[in-house]
């Protein structure tokens, strides 16, 4: 199982607050790649703003999860219509359940090398959180033959 931190970690990338992403962008010959997916509840803190969430998503996803090499794409949806505005999904793709399970190691090596005073990582953590203080998290299989 993935420790808290590390999950939370892994989830968050960033890449310029996506708003409309396509999430099935698998392509030809990637038959039985593993999909994450991550459905936080996002809050904004009375004293959060959104130039500090996506300043800290974004220096996330620079230092760790693109340069793991393991996560082969990485999206974040944020609500756009619908019943729950406060959802905010996170989508990374794996080419194997090993892939997975090396992912978690390099991106919390990747976590330590960026932030290696464990008090500032977990201050680090413990403001990013503020934002998304709840989730649910699943694993899918993709269906080439399905897809468009």
């Amino acid at each position: 199982m993935r420790k808290a931190a590390v999950v939370f970690a892994l989830a968050f990338g960033f890449s310029v607050l996506l708003s409309t992403v396509p999430v099935a962008a698998q392509e030809e010959g990637e038959e039985g790649h593993l999909f994450y997916v991550v459905t936080y509840k996002f809050v904004m803190p009375e004293d959060g703003t959104e130039e500090e969430r996506d300043a800290l998503l974004k220096e996330y996803i620079e230092a760790v999860t693109k340069k793991n090499e393991k996560i082969i794409s990485h999206r974040e949806l944020r609500h756009y219509v619908g019943s729950d505005v406060r959802d905010w999904l996170i989508v990374e793709e794996y080419a194997t359940w090993a892939d997975m399970g090396e992912a978690d190691k390099i991106s919390e090596e990747l976590t330590k090398k960026k932030w290696p005073d464990k008090k500032e990582r977990d201050e680090f953590f413990k403001k990013l959180g503020r934002y998304f203080p709840g989730h649910s998290d699943e694993i899918y299989t993709g269906l080439p033959e399905l897809r468009k």
